[in-house]
């Protein structure tokens, strides 16, 4: 049987590249051709730039080729949602209102933590966290590590995971509502640990918002935007 590029894992497409027996650009174009296929009928993607996922798988084949692949990920297909800035794409957040001629000179999340936005009022320096909600912490740590590189140990309740730009923290929804004041089904993001200059300080002007704060300055956020936020000083998680 024909094997169907499209419905393999990410560990499996991996496997394949390293075995040599498939390659980024293969995968790259049977994706690009089933989205040729199912979007008329399915409306999935608003914008596909084929070009530049082609040049990227080339790129990647060629480190594949040399051993040498970029990361964890080298060369899997991956979509981006629409609420994603994304340097000279448009990113019009699923609104027929939003002109998609740009300009588009963002990426996040470095957007998201540029120094003049980090000079807002509300002190906030980074993320620090992220809450995670599993059925089974353990396992769910297990399987991010294995794409991450790192090694999930116990902190408190939860595993902990550390990658670049901070922890992830992953707990049960009892263990995350405990926390956060509010949790998702598993699995599912709960919310951020954000740190900042005085958590407190800005805790106040949230609960003058009149949103929610509990006694870990956990904020859970209004519906319409959904999670929690936790205020942590700099150094702490």
């Amino acid at each position: 049987m024909k094997q169907d590029i499209c419905a393999l894992s990410a560990t499996e497409l991996l496997a394949a590249y390293r075995a040599k027996t498939l390659s980024p650009v293969e995968a790259t174009r049977a994706v690009l051709a089933r989205i040729a296929e199912l979007n008329p009928v399915l409306n999935c993607f608003n914008l596909i730039d084929a070009r530049s996922a082609m040049e990227s798988a080339r790129s990647s084949e060629a480190r594949w080729m040399k051993g040498a692949p970029k990361g964890s990920l080298d060369g899997v297909p991956a979509s981006i949602k629409d609420i994603i800035l994304t340097r000279g794409w448009p990113t019009r957040r699923g609104s027929k209102t939003t002109d998609p001629a740009g300009p588009w000179n963002d990426d996040a999340p470095e957007a998201i933590w540029r120094p003049a936005h980090l000079r807002h009022r509300n002190g906030v320096l980074g993320l620090s966290a992220a809450y995670v909600v599993a059925a089974d912490p353990a396992r769910a740590a297990a399987r991010w590590a294995r794409f991450i590189g790192g090694l999930p140990r116990r902190e408190g309740k939860f595993v902990s995971l550390e990658t670049d730009r901070g922890k992830v923290l992953i707990g049960t929804r009892a263990q995350v509502k405990a926390l956060l004041g509010a949790a998702p089904p598993s699995p599912g993001i709960a919310g951020y640990a954000l740190a900042c200059r005085d958590p407190k300080v800005f805790a106040r002007r949230c609960a003058a918002a009149g949103l929610k704060v509990n006694r870990q300055l956990a904020v859970v956020l209004p519906p319409a935007v959904g999670g929690a936020w936790r205020l942590v000083p700099l150094e702490k998680p």
